[in-house]
């Protein structure tokens, strides 16, 4: 589970979920990211994601420490993706693109 995020460059996940997934986390290429919480150190790894039964490769960020929640980011998936929020709803839709 990852939360959707417009504000996210890239998707960020806890670095301990790389190794699951059959990632080496120290192979990846070394990236610090900037949030209101302060500067996260992570690895970039090409990764696919799963939304609703549809798989997307994208580029995402696994910290080297704890993060509180995984962000799904606009680096690579918004290219693959049409986004539509409807905020009275509290509803967020999507398209893969063809």
């Amino acid at each position: 589970m990852a939360l959707f995020d417009i504000g996210s460059q890239y998707c960020l996940f806890n670095g301990s979920l790389a190794l699951g997934i059959g990632i080496s986390l120290l192979e990846g290429k070394p990236i610090v990211l900037s949030s209101l919480g302060g500067q996260v150190q992570g690895y970039l790894h090409r990764i696919n994601v799963e939304i609703q039964g549809f798989r997307f490769a994208v580029d995402a960020v696994f910290s080297l420490n704890p993060i509180r929640r995984e962000l799904l980011g606009r680096h690579s998936l918004f290219e693959q993706v049409t986004w539509g929020l409807r905020e009275s709803q509290q509803e967020i839709y999507f398209s893969p693109k063809p």
